[in-house]
């Protein structure tokens, strides 16, 4: 696990520095996890098959979402864990728990004032893209 520096913003309030807790999937892992949500989703496709009426919904419905979710988890090269920092509104330091991709704009919830958050990735760390012409 990795931890990279971000910030917490909240409207009309300060911005408070966090660390964010990532973890950067290498291609084996990545394609582990993509079979493992493809077969479990499939599986219950199939399980689903005896079940009378709902059948018609619930299998074409997983047999469709298996290979987005397996798409979606393929593609996803750092997954953030956690958010260590102080909340801009109440101010006290928090652990935020999260899951998913690690991108610049998302947002937490803050358990102590209710507030969603939007954690910015700080300007030194965002992956640099080049543009083609």
């Amino acid at each position: 696990m990795a931890e990279r520096p971000v910030t917490l913003r909240l409207p009309n309030c300060a911005d408070t520095s966090a660390v964010a807790v990532v973890v950067e999937r290498a291609l084996p892992s990545r394609a582990l996890r993509a079979g493992v949500a493809l077969a479990g989703l499939w599986g219950a496709g199939l399980v689903c098959v005896f079940i009378p009426v709902l059948h018609f919904v619930l299998v074409p419905t997983l047999a469709i979402l298996g290979p987005v979710i397996a798409v979606l988890r393929l593609t996803e090269r750092v997954s953030l864990v956690e958010v260590r920092g102080a909340c801009p509104r109440c101010l006290v330091a928090r652990r935020f728990e999260a899951s998913g991709r690690f991108k610049d704009g998302r947002a937490l919830h803050c358990d102590g004032c209710g507030n969603d958050i939007d954690v910015r990735v700080d300007a030194m760390v965002r992956p640099v893209t080049s543009a083609t012409s």
